[in-house]
């Protein structure tokens, strides 16, 4: 069974989460209740009345935590949330709405975590709200021209030549076109501008859809390096290699 370093406050913070998470659905399973038990237990808690916890109180708490705290308390939730076999839609729900508060590098180690003591596979992207294209389309590209303001110096060559998988794989004669862009000294600065812009967008992990999601994580790249390609090649008359 999955134990952390959690001090007082935070045990009995897990205790209300659990609570909340095995009651959503309106059926405390045996299975729940026996993860509770063993749960307090484990920490060596005893005694402890329930303070029946509302979702928002639970909220305002996890934003005062700091965010190894909150790593270990969503990953009991889940695990509590998996016992059953598979988390329901309102244990889902309920756990998704928190979400927003977990990093991304600490949504992979709950991953990792969940791998370890789940009894059965749950993979963490499913509490990823996931923007709608427009959403996806309107962030990528306000991102990309923030990231122009940047110098081609910036781009981390190692880094750029890693990007060749997934759905890059298809595009990447355009990358090379960018990167040679941003490399020859006769490039206009406003070109320049859009093809550093462009590939700084595609090496930063924290994008408008995560690179640490499988399958989605790229697309949003594809779409920033192809409206860089058209910009350059519709507006600025750049002759660009097959």
């Amino acid at each position: 069974m999955y134990k952390a370093k959690l001090g007082k406050n935070e045990q009995e913070i897990l205790l209300e989460l659990l609570k909340l998470v095995s009651e959503i659905d309106r059926n405390v399973t045996y299975d729940e209740m026996d993860m509770i038990y063993q749960l307090k237990m484990n920490y060596g808690i005893k005694d402890y009345e329930f303070e029946n916890y509302s979702r928002d109180d639970i909220r305002r708490l996890f934003e005062e935590m700091n965010k190894i705290d909150v790593l270990n308390l969503f990953t009991h939730a889940i695990l509590l949330g998996l016992t059953d076999g598979k988390i329901d839609s309102n244990e889902q729900e309920l756990i998704k709405s928190y979400f927003d508060l977990v990093s991304l590098e600490n949504a992979g180690e709950m991953q990792k975590l969940i791998d370890k003591f789940a009894t059965s596979k749950f993979d963490i992207k499913e509490l990823f709200v996931r923007p709608s294209n427009d959403e996806i389309n309107i962030e990528s590209m306000d991102m990309m021209n923030d990231f122009s303001n940047n110098s081609a110096e910036d781009i981390n060559e190692n880094s750029l030549m890693k990007m060749q998988k997934g759905p890059i794989k298809k595009v990447w004669f355009q990358v090379m076109n960018l990167w040679t862009v941003v490399n020859d000294q006769n490039s206009a600065n406003k070109v320049k501008a859009i093809a550093t812009g462009a590939l700084l967008y595609l090496i930063f992990p924290l994008d408008a859809i995560p690179d640490i999601i499988p399958a989605l994580g790229l697309t949003d790249d594809v779409a920033v390096i192809t409206y860089a390609i058209s910009n350059l090649t519709k507006y600025y008359g750049i002759t660009l290699k097959k």
